[in-house]
């Protein structure tokens, strides 16, 4: 049979790791998602809108049929 005492001790580990995990997971979802941090912080490199316009061009060519193909 197991020890009651190391039973005991596992358990509060287990409880505090799970009360450790529950204040990480509050306080990432009182930081935001990660898109919302993200969101608009390369706006003042110069390359941005290159990258933008790049960005649009890649997704116009996916999109586009292709009437070479049989």
């Amino acid at each position: 049979m197991a020890d009651p005492t190391k039973i005991e001790e596992r358990l509060a580990l287990l409880e505090r790791d799970v009360s450790e995990l529950k204040q990480q997971l509050k306080a990432g979802a009182a930081a935001g998602s990660w898109i919302d941090r993200i969101t608009g912080s390369m706006e003042a490199f110069p390359e941005f809108e290159e990258v933008v316009r790049l960005g649009r061009e890649i997704r116009r060519a996916e999109q586009a049929p292709d009437h070479g193909a049989h």
